[in-house]
């Protein structure tokens, strides 16, 4: 149920005019999130109670009249949507949404062009795909897939990774759990560094085509190890951590308790 009416701002800056939205609604138990953007940038923070507070900004280099070629439409249901839609091609107009959820979001899809990704702190099923721009997920409690296609990705806290897939850019990420089907890290050209918790019973398989392999000071029971595949065990075994790289290094680190 919304119950507070939105404010809407025009602001006239240097070589950029905005305009402000603010809305805050009511949403129950197990309420799913969807965010579907083009240009823009998409932050997800927590926060305690049961509203949903949703900050929008839009932007553009052009005139006043801009604006008004993209309408952001809101949903409010078992499923929360929050969706942005250019009228005409061709629009100068770049959308940023800040969303506040409570506990009660169950899970979360975002689907964006061209901006960065930013979620922190909340406790959600997340699934992320977006074609530029860095995604950083950090202190959320719940599983985290993420497809993109150019730019950087970092994952720090408890989240459960289930599946990176990233074409042109860098991975970073902590594993301090797994779930049954294990985790897959997977990158076309770049950087991956992956710390795994030194207690997890996990099965480790990393490999790269042309590049570096190194893993530094975590204790692996190689049943295969060269110079660029290893195969083996950490601690007891486990569910299965798959790290695949075409061209650049690939780091696995010890993550202490």
């Amino acid at each position: 149920m919304k119950y507070m009416v939105f404010i809407m701002m025009l602001v006239s800056m240097a070589f950029c005019i905005t305009a402000e939205m603010s809305e805050t609604y009511r949403i129950g138990s197990g309420t799913e999130l969807e965010v579907n953007n083009i240009n823009g940038d998409i932050t997800i923070e927590r926060i305690d109670g049961n509203n949903i507070i949703i900050d929008i900004v839009k932007k553009t280099k052009k005139d006043r009249t801009e604006l008004e070629k993209v309408t952001v439409d809101i949903t409010s249901g078992e499923t929360f949507v929050v969706k942005t839609r250019y009228l005409e091609d061709n629009v100068d107009v770049s959308v940023d949404i800040a969303l506040k959820v409570p506990d009660n979001i169950m899970e979360v899809a975002i689907e964006n062009v061209n901006g960065t990704i930013d979620i922190e702190g909340i406790t959600a099923e997340i699934n992320i795909d977006n074609a530029n721009g860095d995604i950083t997920v950090t202190e959320v409690n719940g599983t985290v897939e993420v497809d993109l296609a150019n730019g950087d990705v970092r994952i720090e806290g408890d989240a459960i990774i289930e599946d990176v897939e990233l074409a042109n850019g860098s991975i970073s990420a902590e594993v301090r759990a797994l779930a049954e089907d294990g985790a897959q890290f997977e990158l076309a050209n770049g950087t991956i560094r992956i710390y795994i918790l030194e207690s997890l019973n996990a099965d480790i398989e990393a490999r790269i085509v042309m590049g570096n392999l190194k893993v530094h000071d975590l204790s692996i029971d190689y049943t295969k190890q060269k110079s660029n595949s290893i195969e083996g065990t950490l601690n007891d075994g486990g569910p299965l951590i798959e790290i695949g790289a075409a061209t650049g290094n690939i780091s696995i680190y010890r993550l202490k308790d």
